[in-house]
């Protein structure tokens, strides 16, 4: 069974007459951020609280399954809400990390060094983990560049494909 937060309030859920929305449709790519949307109809208790920017959780059987946030919102001429979100993976596309040169860090290292440096002025409910990393490479440590407008994605994507190539 799925249900559907806005923050932290019910958007949608299957046995609700109210809190109802349709046209469903979740997009994932393996290393791309995935996409969701849906139609939210004048009738929902939460179609006034429909923001950019707002978070948008959806739980399959009660567990976290998908996490973005509300990216554009259309509205037509019945007042149906078209709505559009981007999954979380894309807040570590819009944040960018300084030119640097780094020296003598493990993957392990850099990779957290880049979760650190975006969840730095974020809030928590915007905040990534790093889980466990396992690294088999033939030097335990490497030197990473950042370029001008490099994201923290691209950075982060940089690490694994350079940390999965070495010999």
């Amino acid at each position: 069974m799925y249900q559907i937060n806005l923050g932290n309030k019910v958007l949608y859920y299957p046995s609700s007459d109210s809190a109802c929305i349709y046209d469903t449709k979740l997009t994932e790519d393996i290393g791309q951020a995935g996409e969701f949307s849906s139609k939210v109809p004048p009738q929902n208790p939460l179609y006034s609280q429909l923001t950019q920017g707002e978070l948008f959780t959806i739980f399959r059987d009660g567990d976290e399954f998908w996490r973005g946030e509300i990216r554009e919102i259309k509205t037509d001429f019945a007042k149906i809400a078209n709505v559009y979100c981007l999954e979380d993976l894309a807040w570590l596309g819009d944040e960018f990390l300084p030119p640097a040169q780094i020296t003598n860090e493990t993957f392990a290292q850099r990779f957290q060094a880049a979760i650190d440096a975006y969840n730095l002025n974020r809030p928590s409910d915007r905040q990534f983990t790093a889980g466990y990393i396992t690294n088999v490479s033939s030097s335990d440590l490497c030197n990473w560049t950042t370029e001008y407008g490099m994201s923290i994605l691209d950075s982060l994507r940089e690490c694994i494909c350079n940390a999965s190539s070495d010999p």
